[in-house]
């Protein structure tokens, strides 16, 4: 199940920022299929790929879809990973779905998560779990049940369903007239609402508009350009508390609609190209380090740690020194480089160990390269799960450094060897 952080209490302000990022790997994912599927035929993943594919008949386990237009049209009794133009969702999800797409339609049950990057997002049948999406227009249909929690940004946001626990949503237009058991929290240009908030409700936008219709369970936090808006203790039973600080800040809204697809597209290809030229530079080192990962793992992550720790002390001791300050310059550049290419080098390293092990070092350099970007998409992934996943991605960061370290120190005494 994905990690989705709910915004607890009122006080607890949704961030533009955390949803760009999460959309961007949203998006990532979604583009980590193709690479997936183009593997060698012996891959275990169930993948299917082409220009209309139409799921008719039970699917046991997971499926990875990539094509045009997809129809679900049968069970799948596993995740869903999806990546088209067009995708079409009419029947059950046993367990998450992870889809992206132009337009993506999602109508039957959901036995887990939906995680969705698309121009279109419609949701309209039960999701036991938690919602993600990144859109340009989302509209959650009447009929839509979220049992967890729903965060959406985008531009054009319809919400009319119902929704068990927080609803966070920023947006250009948000229109609200559905029913959330927990906290509601709404950031636009232009507000909407004319549906039910049992819990807190936090709403900041340049116009608020509030319906007769519209009712609330708890007092309403709020900003607008105005400072006032149509809620009297005497209709809605509850306080209206003008606050400043949830003041939406207008730089900002050049994240949101297209400019975010544009930022999906050169995080992806900005990876993908570094992942290629780390991996055609230093093929042979990479291959090496995977070995040595294979060979001498727990060693690997103690040099790793050694060589973390011990580098910026040698700098130190030679920067005490006049003569060396050049020397302590150039190496502690090189420490910097390295510690940033850390999760892209720790990707190469793993995919060659993939295919060192159950490939037999057969793969191309492109094979190498997509596993490897699914890899890093994977890493990346991690280090949003706190305290867990950083620490796992640390361990591996060191483990794949010092494979590298041990790798070279053992090439250069072969050629030491030789040569003697």
């Amino acid at each position: 199940m994905m990690y989705v952080r709910s915004i607890g209490s009122p006080s607890r302000y949704f961030r533009y920022e955390n949803t760009i990022v999460m959309r961007i790997l949203i998006g990532a994912m979604a583009v980590m299929v193709w690479g997936l599927m183009i593997m060698e035929d012996s891959t275990p993943l169930n993948t299917r790929y082409g220009e209309e594919i139409r799921i008719t008949s039970p699917v046991e386990g997971d499926i990875y879809l990539a094509a045009k237009k997809i129809i679900v049209d049968a069970p799948i009794r596993g995740d869903l990973v999806a990546a088209g133009g067009t995708v079409i969702i009419n029947d059950s999800v046993g367990a998450d779905i992870l889809v992206a797409g132009g337009d993506v339609e999602i109508n039957g049950y959901v036995g887990d998560d939906v995680r969705a990057a698309g121009g279109t997002v419609s949701v309209g049948g039960m999701v036991t779990g938690d919602v993600l999406a990144g859109n340009g227009e989302l509209t959650l249909k009447k009929d839509a049940v979220v049992r967890g929690n729903l965060v959406t940004s985008g531009g054009l946001l319809d919400l009319f369903g119902y929704v068990k626990g927080d609803l966070n949503a920023a947006g250009n237009k948000l229109d609200f007239r559905g029913i959330v058991d927990g906290t509601l929290e709404m950031r636009g240009r232009e507000i909407d609402l004319a549906g039910s908030a049992n819990g807190h409700s936090v709403l900041s936008a340049n116009t608020i508009d509030i319906q007769s219709s519209a009712s609330f369970g708890k007092d309403v936090r709020y900003w607008d350009d105005d400072g006032t808006i149509a809620i009297s203790p005497e209709v809605h039973k509850v306080k209206a508390i003008y606050d400043q600080s949830i003041k939406v800040e207008q730089p900002r809204w050049e994240l949101l609609g297209f400019s975010s697809i544009l930022m999906v597209v050169w995080y992806l290809g900005t990876a993908l190209v570094m992942i290629w030229v780390i991996a055609w530079l230093f093929s042979r080192t990479m291959l090496n380090a995977a070995g040595v990962v294979l060979e001498r793992t727990m060693g690997s992550i103690g040099y790793g740690i050694l060589f973390l720790v011990g580098v910026p002390a040698l700098c130190l001791l030679l920067a005490a020194t006049v003569l060396a300050i050049p020397l302590a310059v150039i190496l502690m550049i090189g420490y910097i480089v390295l510690i940033v290419l850390a999760t892209p080098i720790t990707a190469i390293i793993i995919s060659n160990w993939i295919n060192k092990v159950y490939y037999h070092s057969s793969w191309k350099l492109s094979h190498i390269t997509l596993v490897a970007f699914g890899v890093f998409i994977v890493l990346k992934l991690f280090t949003l799960t706190p305290i867990i996943g950083p620490t796992i991605m640390a361990i591996m960061a060191c483990m794949a450094i010092g494979a590298i370290v041990i790798g070279v120190w053992n090439n250069r005494a072969e050629v030491v060897e030789t040569a003697s």
